[in-house]
């Protein structure tokens, strides 16, 4: 006997696959057609799975916030504590902003997960994009949650090409097709080894280059909104003041009881500086409304 869908159903909403191509797995995800389509293409091109290129391989941990006192600290010479925030697309390490951890929590529980420059980090759980990988800078000491898996390979080249690869969207959807779990997803340590790698450097080329086009791009945009505040006020013809220093004799100030009367009496309200500017607007090129002017306020 033999099933057949009404070809008026969308093979992503329903589908059916084989009893003798079901193992391991028995979510309906895990089989979706276009996932295994992908995943088929892929094994044309490519015998490689991630655990090819691994030569040591450690998961963090994240202490305690009870003992804080004992493992976290605000401390500069405290170690950078890398969480998901800080692994990026672009292959790179972000770290403008990071937690860090005291010298005993990093040499003491957490000296498994020590990194060193040129290992490759990937995101296992949590939302979102499933295996970002970022890789570790030469001569950086830092340490890594239980979010992230730190992956020794050949060399700093080797990870990099990986980074490339895995932040991929292609590999991205082989990685969310291995993971489990429902709130959050996670990958584990099997799966994540079993996705299948196209190791090419020029994808690691074209990233890298693709990522100075977008940074150009993104610093232009900025450039540009910088000016914006100037060529709207010049366009409205509007001279603000010019900027006071921002000492004791500026903060205070005096105002008669006539020019509160019928207003606000707070001193925020009628700071020197807020005054100048409503001045300033209401001397502009077009004439000033109150928003209660633009404003229906009656109840429908």
């Amino acid at each position: 006997m033999t099933f057949a869908l009404s070809e008026s159903i969308a093979a992503t909403t329903m589908f059916l696959t084989r009893r003798s191509n079901v193992s391991n797995r028995w979510d309906a995800f895990f089989y979706q057609p276009e996932l295994v389509e992908l995943e088929e293409k892929v094994r044309k091109l490519t015998s490689h799975r991630l655990r090819d290129f691994v030569v040591r391989m450690a998961g963090g941990a994240t202490p305690s916030t009870k003992d804080a006192e004992t493992h976290y600290t605000d401390d500069p010479d405290g170690v950078p504590f890398i969480r998901v925030q800080n692994l990026s697309t672009t292959g790179k390490l972000n770290l403008k902003e990071f937690k860090r951890i005291t010298r005993s929590t990093h040499e003491g529980i957490l000296a498994r997960s020590r990194l060193s420059g040129g290992e490759l980090l990937v995101k296992i759980t949590g939302v979102g994009r499933m295996a970002i990988a970022s890789v570790v800078p030469e001569g950086f000491e830092g340490n890594i949650n239980q979010h992230i898996v730190a992956i020794r390979t050949k060399d700093i080249e080797t990870s990099r090409t990986l980074a490339a690869y895995l932040n991929l969207n292609v590999a991205e959807r082989l990685a969310s097709r291995r993971s489990t779990g429902g709130t959050r997803p996670a990958l584990d340590y099997p799966a994540l080894l079993s996705i299948p790698i196209i190791f090419d450097e020029r994808v690691a080329e074209l990233v890298d280059r693709a990522v100075i086009r977008f940074e150009q791009k993104r610093d232009k945009a900025k450039e540009l909104l910088s000016m914006s505040d100037d060529v709207l006020i010049d366009r409205l013809g509007i001279q603000l003041p010019p900027e006071q220093p921002n000492n004791l004799n500026r903060r205070m100030f005096l105002r008669s009881l006539r020019q509160l009367s019928g207003g606000r009496l707070d001193p925020i309200a009628n700071q020197t500086k807020r005054v100048e500017i409503e001045r300033s607007l209401s001397a502009g090129r077009y004439r000033t409304l109150q928003l209660r002017q633009l404003v229906d306020m009656r109840k429908s």
